[in-house]
């Protein structure tokens, strides 16, 4: 499956986003990758999903917020969840929070 190879991609890519605490590294690389686009697409927030010839996909979700109420200065926290998708089922996934 071709798509399990590209799934392998994006998992290293979130993880040195998380070991870096910096994900400014991921979303230029989705800037330069041609995959579909659902929603945003910025620093922030971002949806995409890449489809490979034989129908399988891999989906990248990624959230990023600040926490901070009142009188606080808290770090933003980032969340990135990348699935692999067989015939519309999950076959595996990674879901990452850190903050940064």
């Amino acid at each position: 499956m071709e798509a399990t190879e590209t799934y392998e991609f994006v998992k290293s890519l979130v993880r040195k986003a998380e070991l870096d605490l910096d994900t400014d590294t991921l979303v230029n690389t989705f800037k330069e990758l041609n995959w579909q686009v659902s929603g945003e697409f910025n620093y922030m927030r971002m949806d995409v999903q890449k489809v490979e010839s034989d129908g399988s996909r891999v989906r990248l979700y990624y959230k990023s917020y600040d926490p901070s109420g009142p009188f606080q200065n808290l770090p933003d926290v980032s969340k990135i969840q990348v699935q692999l998708i067989q015939d519309n089922t999950v076959i595996d996934e990674l879901n990452v929070r850190f903050d940064g």
